[in-house]
């Protein structure tokens, strides 16, 4: 049993931290092999992965946030948003149960968002939900669910407003 961190003051990319369960309790946190920074790490479902928010390219103003995925063991770590259009900016991240896909918030410079997926291959990504109406501004909430084929987000001002959405086979 293990834990993922991100081990900075939360402006900006941190080292990611792995810490392992022992007999005694917790060990020392040990950066992930390969080096790998970003924030908001989430492990895969099989255990095999870790996907988090990390920068695009350091170059380019103002920093856009994409989707990256490192080995659990360490490793090699890859933008999966390569492809996706420049202007968009990664806000969270989550997985499919069967670790094969991962569904992100993102917005783009305009703050038009919606709900996109890019598989854990990488290549194009999907938009799936587009929270493109003015009238049902997105009140700066950027969580969301997916469980059984369905999406779940508040996508307006009210708690009690909750849009749910059907995915599409593709």
């Amino acid at each position: 049993q293990s834990i993922v961190v991100a081990s900075g003051s939360g402006v900006g990319e941190s080292p990611l931290l792995v810490v392992h369960r022992t007999a005694d309790g917790w060990g020392p946190p040990m950066p992930l092999a390969g080096g790998a920074m970003g924030v908001t790490p989430e492990w895969s479902p099989d255990g095999k992965w870790i996907a988090f928010r990390g920068i695009r390219d350091t170059t380019e103003r103002p920093v856009r946030w994409g989707v990256w995925v490192v080995p659990s063991r360490g490793g090699s770590q890859r933008l999966l948003t390569a492809a996706a259009p420049r202007t968009m900016d990664v806000l969270r991240i989550t997985w499919s149960d069967d670790s094969r896909e991962l569904y992100f918030r993102a917005q783009d410079s305009t703050d038009v968002g919606g709900i996109w997926s890019v598989p854990l291959t990488g290549g194009s990504v999907r938009e799936l939900v587009a929270f493109d109406d003015p009238a049902r501004a997105e009140a700066g909430n950027k969580a969301f669910g997916i469980f059984d084929g369905r999406v779940y987000t508040r996508i307006m001002q009210h708690r009690s407003s909750i849009g749910i959405a059907r995915l599409q086979e593709r």
